[in-house]
């Protein structure tokens, strides 16, 4: 995830190391490579970990940071549009074909008074 990595470090926004993140059960968003940004919190029962709202847990090697979302900032269209164009640049080079079929508009035919779909089978 390089290019949207690098869009939010252009837009203040930088991968903190996971030592560094909060452990008093707050909401932390942590980045792993293998899930991407995944909302956690800190349990110290039965064992120490991050959980996710279900019953899956995490230990501090799973993640490659976290970002302090409290100073996340609201942004604009034009930065939207570089991170969705970015998302699916780092998605082709990671050739996730099934994350980028998700982003394709399906084909439906148009249909209209003036265009009704024929039925099959009539004459």
């Amino acid at each position: 995830m390089m290019h949207v990595q690098s869009l939010l470090q252009e837009f203040g926004q930088t991968l903190l190391p996971i030592d560094t993140a909060p452990r008093d059960g707050r909401i932390v968003m942590c980045y792993s490579q293998r899930y991407g940004m995944v909302p956690v919190y800190w349990v110290e029962e039965p064992f120490p970990e991050w959980r996710t709202g279900s019953e899956l847990g995490f230990i501090d090697q799973a993640f490659v940071g976290w970002y302090d979302h409290t100073k996340f900032r609201p942004v604009g269209e034009s930065e939207l549009t570089r991170l969705l164009v970015a998302y699916i640049d780092d998605m082709r080079e990671e050739k996730r074909h099934d994350v980028l079929k998700l982003l394709e508009t399906p084909i439906t035919p148009r249909v209209s008074n003036d265009n009704p779909v024929k039925s099959q089978g009539t004459v």
